[in-house]
């Protein structure tokens, strides 16, 4: 009899405590406006500086491609709109709406290229940006941007063509 008493009293605590738990498990319910996001000093940094970034990336990428015929407009195209999209992607990492699904590679770069944009972005950053550690977040920053989004840097090109 007394194993009926105690397993009784065992299931409703077991369930009180489950009840007043519960709120903790699911995701937190915001009834106000959204909370106001605040940009980091890195973030702030790369936001301020992207232009010259950018600019030093579209100057240097004529050496980085070693072409013969000169650098390809289209192809230049692709690789300015991937070091953009990184440098928007590290600037703001919580953006309002979320990325779309599906590759974030730019058409046409193979992922040879994705490589040069990758390494050649960080570099022209590490120029760019303040030296100190405001500076040096920034960069670690835009790493853990490209880093966050590696796999799509790395697949096969869309025509299944792969890179040698």
């Amino acid at each position: 009899m007394s194993s009926v008493f105690i397993g009784r009293h065992f299931a409703e605590a077991l369930t009180e405590g489950l009840r007043r738990a519960a709120p903790f498990h699911g995701a937190p319910r915001r009834t106000g406006p959204a909370p106001v996001r605040r940009p980091t000093p890195a973030s702030a940094l790369l936001r301020e500086h992207a232009e010259s970034i950018l600019h030093e990336f579209a100057t240097a990428l004529p050496l980085s491609l070693d072409r013969p015929d000169g650098p390809d407009r289209h192809l230049c195209s692709a690789f300015l709109a991937r070091a953009r999209h990184a440098l928007e992607t590290a600037a703001d990492p919580l953006p309002a709406e979320p990325p779309p699904r599906g590759p974030a590679r730019e058409p046409g770069l193979t992922p040879h290229q994705e490589l040069i944009a990758a390494t050649l972005l960080i570099e022209c950053a590490a120029r760019r940006l303040p030296a100190g550690p405001p500076g040096e977040e920034a960069v670690r920053a835009l790493g853990r941007a490209i880093r966050g989004h590696a796999d799509h840097w790395t697949q096969a090109s869309p025509d299944g063509i792969k890179d040698t």
